[in-house]
Formats: structure tokens, sequence, C-alpha cells
């Protein structure tokens, strides 16, 4: 499985140890706050996107942008894919005319 944090795991429970550090010290309530959903429904299949605020954790306010992919299988929808990232700060990413010189 690949992630925000490292390394490459396999199995639920392995990934749910790679987010500790996100958790270990909170800095006040933890909320996760999405806004501008959008869903897109065939007969089996899904996807949704949304942008989520989230404060309190250890890594401190963080803006994050979250796509889930679902299949229906036998008339229930089961993630198959999920995909969050955050905006790159990178000044090669932020400002790509100065990363060609």
């Amino acid at each position: 499985m690949f992630d925000l944090p490292a390394p490459i795991v396999r199995g639920i429970h392995a990934y749910d140890k790679t987010w500790d550090f996100f958790f270990t010290a909170p800095k006040g309530p933890i909320s996760f706050v999405p806004r501008d959903l959008e869903v897109t429904v065939g007969d089996d299949v899904a996807f949704a996107s949304c942008l989520i605020h989230c404060e309190g954790t250890s890594a401190g306010a963080l803006d994050l942008r979250l796509t889930v992919g679902l299949r229906k299988i036998r008339d229930e929808w089961i993630v198959m894919h999920e995909h969050h990232s955050v905006p790159s700060i990178e000044e090669r990413f932020t400002n790509p005319s100065d990363a060609a010189g």
C-alpha cells in the first residue's frame, strides 16, 4: 500500500500503524472537516472527491485532498482505492519557471 507516510505496507493493521505519528501528540481536539464533495456514480463503480481541513493532530493544521474509488459488490459499496495528498510547498513545483533555469 502506498501512502503519505513511508514505508510501503501490506494489510490494514500495518497501514494503521503508519499513522501513529499523526496522533501521538495532539495539539487540541482533532477534527476533519470535508468540503466541496463531488460524487460520480455508475451501476457498480463510484468516485468521490473532496477537500478536507484537519486540525488538532501532531502535524498541526493541514489542508488535504481526498479521492475515493468504490465498487458495488453484492449490493454493498466497498472502498477499492483511496488517495489523499497535500499541496506541495516545494518551490520547484510552486514556481515551475524557476526550476527550468
